[in-house]
């Protein structure tokens, strides 16, 4: 701090050491770090070599301390100067990889270098790989595509491994939205050990998140949490202001599709209290109100649900391409909930949004989204559409065997189109057997509503089930549809005792359900740690809570609940 203070214009010794202390200090103490990058270039003459450096640590310092418009405004600042073109395209690399902005200002950061003259190879091909991403990410599959090979190609000059990092966590971006989760997984996991030599903090812990989210979709909630939980803490740690809120979005899409309301709500409405749609939007962020949208769609809180939706069409109107389609996906569900089915049917499929497959956001995904589009169709006696559906969900089983949240949506889409009762009997079974609470109760419900045609009593306990189901959840609106449908077949108001699956057990997260069947098998809290690469210390807290809900004292007794439960699920 003397030195930064102390130090006259020109002094070389104090310009290189500013910078050094900069690139130190970044990733745990930005603001120090932006402070000295800041004083550094105030000394630095005009045309001082490392001015393009100095501008590019201070904006990324300043965006991981939380501050990315500051960021942006300091680097535009900075580049009115004439930079030499080596200089500027290191500048305009570091505005591309902040990822808490949109992805239109990164790819025209990224563009615009790569329209500069004679940069080093190394900046090129950094250029390529992350324009490359970043046009993944913000919805262009197509322009992405287009000029991967020649990202390919500018990785084999210089072999960088920043740039190698950037392009392979692309590619598992790409193979992602192409479905194929297995294959996403693999590349993520080798995009993540680069980075760890890759000297690219932002985007490791990018990867890092990044790879949880694919676990999630894997089933493998138990570690998609603690993936979550570690990087909060890091992100603490570190005062990475924009990774903090970056694990803590997505940590609240888990938490809403584990059915934790009332937790996913805590999360995210500080969050977005205040969004309106008005600033651009990254796809995490847009991801995050989506879900905190759907949140208060089945907690029914009409109030936050019209608020956001009038946030979703100042989005639509303006955002990328995967940030628009979270908007028009959250205006599809209220006008269905609404009973509105031509508008939802419409907002379900903007012309504009169509590439040939279905609007559905794919950045990220939620794999049990078709169930409601098949509805949507079927509501309007959409057939292409609900067939499309039912080929997409086919195809997507089929690149990940053994997935059985995946496999479940497969059952249930193929059983609403053609109202078949063991397709959906067997989706309620594998939804049993996921983290996925609010899909097993909507699962519940169609079972229910089918069998009720042949079987009036049997359609009444399956559906109380759900009632049961859903009022543990704290999910309103979707209870009071069950009882509408209750009271249709006769019934004022009934909730089932389930065989096995009561409501302590229907409240347990992903993460403690999976927990409590490896406790129910005999696994000590030690061999569980291993097998799911937790600390003990997160097995043991996971067992506590599991322990609180069900009001019990005693493994044994979680084993009999367990037991109960699964010979519930068979004779369901």
């Amino acid at each position: 701090m003397q030195l930064a203070a102390s130090a006259e214009p020109g002094d070389e010794i104090a310009i290189a050491t500013l910078l050094e202390a900069a690139k130190t200090l970044i990733a745990t103490d930005s603001g120090t770090a932006a402070e000295f990058g800041r004083r550094a270039l105030d000394i630095a003459p005009s045309h001082h070599p490392l001015r393009g450096e100095i501008v590019s640590t201070t904006a990324v310092a300043l965006h991981i301390a939380g501050n990315s418009d500051d960021a942006i405004a300091f680097a535009d600042r900075a580049l009115r100067d004439t930079f030499p073109p080596a200089q500027e395209a290191e500048v305009r690399l570091s505005i591309a990889g902040m990822f808490a902005i949109s992805p239109e200002i990164r790819i025209i950061a990224g563009r615009m270098a790569l329209a500069l003259p004679q940069i080093p190879d190394i900046l090129r091909a950094r250029h390529l790989a992350c324009l490359y991403h970043n046009l993944v990410t913000s919805g262009r599959p197509d322009e992405a595509r287009a000029m991967q090979a020649l990202a390919d190609a500018a990785m084999g000059q210089p072999g960088d491994v920043r740039a190698s990092f950037t392009l392979h966590l692309a590619e598992s971006a790409v193979e992602y939205s192409e479905d194929d989760f297995g294959a996403a997984k693999e590349l993520v996991e080798v995009a993540h050990q680069e980075g760890i030599d890759a000297d690219d903090d932002q985007r490791l812990r990018l990867a890092h998140m990044w790879r949880g989210e694919i676990l999630s979709v894997l089933d493998d909630y138990v570690q998609a949490f603690d993936v979550a939980d570690r990087g909060l803490e890091e992100a603490k740690r570190d005062r990475q202001g924009w990774a903090y809120q970056m694990f803590e979005t997505w940590r609240g899409r888990l938490l809403f599709q584990s059915g934790q309301l009332a937790a996913a709500r805590a999360t995210l409405e500080p969050r977005f209290a205040d969004e309106d749609g008005s600033h651009a939007m990254a796809v995490l962020d847009a991801a995050g109100v989506a879900a905190l949208a759907r949140l208060a769609l089945h907690s029914g809180d009409t109030r936050l649900m019209r608020r956001l939706t009038d946030a979703a069409h100042v989005v639509f109107e303006s955002g990328t391409p995967a940030v628009r389609r979270h908007a028009a996906w959250v205006l599809a569900l209220f006008a269905a909930s609404q009973g509105d089915r031509a508008s939802a049917h419409r907002w379900s499929a903007p012309p504009d949004l169509q590439d040939g497959r279905l609007l559905l956001p794919r950045f990220p995904v939620d794999v049990t989204d078709e169930v409601h589009i098949a509805r949507i169709a079927l509501a309007v006696g959409d057939r292409d559409r609900a067939a499309q559906t039912l080929a997409t969900v086919q195809r997507r089983a089929r690149l990940n065997p053994g997935v059985k949240t995946i496999s479940a949506v497969e059952a249930q889409v193929s059983g609403l189109i053609a109202w078949r009762l063991e397709d959906l009997a067997r989706s309620v079974a594998l939804f049993e057997q996921t983290p996925r609470r609010l899909a097993l109760g909507s699962a519940f419900e169609d079972y229910g509503r089918c069998l009720a045609r042949t079987d009036r009593e049997g359609g009444i306990t399956v559906l109380g089930r759900a009632l049961e189901l859903y009022l543990a959840l704290g999910a309103d609106w979707d209870a009071r549809r069950v009882r509408g449908r209750l009271a249709d077949l006769g019934v004022r108001r009934r909730i089932v005792a389930s065989r096995g699956y009561g409501i302590g057990f229907a409240s347990l997260s992903g993460a403690e359900a999976q927990i409590a069947r490896l406790v129910s098998d005999g696994i000590t809290n030690r061999e569980i740690a291993d097998r799911l690469f937790l600390s003990p210390h997160t097995v043991n807290s996971h067992l506590r809570h599991i322990f609180a809900k069900l009001a019990i004292k005693s493994r044994t007794e979680l084993a009999r609940i367990v037991a109960e439960q699964d010979a519930g699920s068979l004779r369901g």
